[in-house]
């Protein structure tokens, strides 16, 4: 209903017993429809002498309902403001993650709900921003309810999924054909949604496990899309510890100055849950356990070939790795959109999951071989594989690393073979240095590694 505070509510009532009243009547006040008391408040707010509903006429001066059919039918009318926060009761805490706490409760006394209360105040531009959170309708994306703003907080207001989070699935699932299955099917309800937001010109901005919700019936449903990007823009800062999605931000976001939230970062993240679904660990664990390293590592273009490698290596059936492979690619502009990933993952047949005749081994590369703040290195290459190594991974290489259709005559197999330290030096001195280096290494790509691990 109308409000100038988003934190309060208006409902306008008219008196619906006749008058005068017995010395034991009670007065009976009936509210008008959420639509009618829209009109009405909106006339109000103008300071309008009056306003026409369909049978009726309001008078604000009189403070009277009367009967357009009938003047001599009239009623008395009243406004009151009541406090949006009396519609939820809490019935409990679900969980709590870095942007706020999250409860279960009852809103307007009989719809289940999920509600997340925020640390702080969104600013004036993020508050308008989350009211076109109610306006998205799509299967595989929770359903914002309301939104209520306070002088300390937001209230964002949603329908309760109560199937658990993908995050607990990928846990506490064993890897089987059932496990490549589900996942296969969850990741399609994932890719439609983000597809939908795209096209609504929404960026998720903090895409990871915990952040997908399971149905019942094994639905995936994106939640918190867009609020990592209102709680920056309201300039609310966290520390690098408690930056959850580090692990998930994609290379341009490590920068220096880096770049804000946009469609590939969204898409770059989306593979880190497909990493995730593979590793059953967080994005990039098992090679940069300090967030520090992996985001300088992120940060240098030449260390794309080395994240490459990682999710090329990984022991999962070969079109979930293809797809990995393209969605974290490190140039942004050669990262695939959501049509295309949704269509690559239509493609999966459950014959494609069944991985008993499949042996990739998930490699075990040096930390990081450039840093982009430090410029050390910290690899050097040991053995070169065969020819025949390196015509199926260059091949490989060349099928999964697709771009979307509007870069794709601007992306061929020359960009994968030139990957390496490819980046101008910031000093003639380290300019020398890593010139000494790349003479001093074979002309293959898989040279930065150190090892594989065959072991499962």
């Amino acid at each position: 209903m109308a409000s100038h505070d988003s934190s309060t509510y208006v409902e306008w009532m008219w008196q619906s017993n006749l008058n005068p009243f017995s010395p034991f009547e009670e007065e009976e006040w009936c509210s008008y429809s959420e639509e009618e008391c829209e009109i009405i408040e909106e006339a109000y707010i103008r300071r309008k002498r009056c306003v026409y509903l369909k049978n009726y006429q309001i008078d604000f001066e009189r403070q009277l309902q009367i009967s357009i059919k009938n003047p001599t039918k009239r009623r008395p009318i009243r406004r009151i403001v009541h406090d949006k926060e009396s519609w939820i009761k809490c019935e409990g805490k679900l969980g709590e993650g870095h942007f706020g706490k999250v409860y279960k409760g009852t809103y307007r006394e009989s719809q289940e709900v999920a509600y997340k209360v925020t640390k702080t105040k969104l600013s004036q531009a993020a508050q308008s921003e989350t009211n076109i959170l109610k306006t998205l309708h799509h299967p595989s994306i929770v359903q914002y309810i309301d939104v209520i703003h306070t002088s300390q907080h937001t209230l964002l207001v949603m329908e309760l999924i109560d199937g658990g989070r993908l995050l607990d699935y990928i846990w506490n699932t064993p890897k089987s054909f059932v496990y490549w299955c589900d996942s296969r099917n969850m990741m399609v309800d994932v890719a439609y949604a983000m597809s939908y937001l795209h096209e609504k010109k929404v960026v998720h901005a903090d895409l990871k496990s915990d952040n997908i919700l399971l149905r019942k019936n094994g639905t995936a449903v994106l939640s918190d899309f867009g609020l990592s990007k209102m709680i920056e823009d309201s300039k609310t800062h966290y520390s690098n510890s408690s930056r959850g999605a580090i692990r998930w931000l994609a290379p341009e976001l490590c920068f220096d100055r880096p770049e804000r939230s946009s469609f590939p970062s969204d898409v770059w993240a989306f593979g880190c849950v497909l990493l995730e679904i593979m590793t059953k660990e967080i994005p990039w664990m098992q090679h940069y356990e300090d967030n520090q390293e992996l985001m300088d590592a992120l940060a240098d273009e030449r260390n794309g070939v080395i994240f490459q490698e990682i999710c090329r290596k990984q022991r999962a059936p070969e079109k979930f790795r293809r797809i990995l492979c393209a969605c974290c690619t490190w140039s942004k502009r050669n990262r695939p959109n959501f049509e295309k990933i949704i269509k690559d993952f239509r493609s999966i047949s459950n014959s494609d999951l069944d991985l008993p005749n499949e042996r990739h081994p998930a490699c075990k590369s040096s930390r990081t071989l450039h840093s982009g703040r430090q410029d050390d290195v910290r690899g050097r290459c040991q053995t070169a594989p065969t020819t025949h190594t390196r015509t199926r991974e260059e091949r490989f290489a060349h099928e999964a690393l697709y771009s979307s259709e509007e870069d794709e005559d601007n992306f061929s197999s020359e960009t994968i073979r030139n990957h390496a330290c490819t980046s101008k030096s910031k000093s003639e001195t380290m300019a020398s240095r890593r010139s000494a280096l790349r003479n001093q290494l074979p002309n293959n790509t898989h040279n930065l590694y150190h090892s594989c691990d065959t072991d499962y």
